[in-house]
């Protein structure tokens, strides 16, 4: 979970959202990029919880059980994406007929 940011107004606005964000920098920046902190990626079996930021809840990163439904499989750049997702949505609000 989290985003890819190749400006930083975008990444100023994902990071006071509280979004984890990767900023994607050209390589020629890369004598004037200071490193705070290494952090080492998850594994995938490893079903860890990340705090949340100003909250006292976590993220659970293990698998849901049942697993959840596919939703999109195409690339990102395709429009129907979004249809798949309003139609994914639908499906999980019923409302009662009046």
């Amino acid at each position: 979970m989290g985003a890819f940011a190749y400006s930083a107004d975008d990444l100023q606005r994902l990071f006071h959202a509280g979004i984890p964000v990767w900023y994607i920098r050209d390589v020629t920046y890369l004598p004037t990029i200071r490193v705070d902190k290494l952090v080492h990626p998850v594994t995938e079996n490893a079903n860890q919880l990340l705090p949340m930021r100003h909250s006292d809840q976590n993220v659970t990163l293990a698998d849901a059980n049942p697993p959840h439904r596919m939703v999109w499989t195409s690339g990102w750049t395709q429009g129907e994406r979004y249809a798949a997702m309003a139609h994914y949505i639908r499906s999980l609000h019923q409302y009662p007929a009046m």
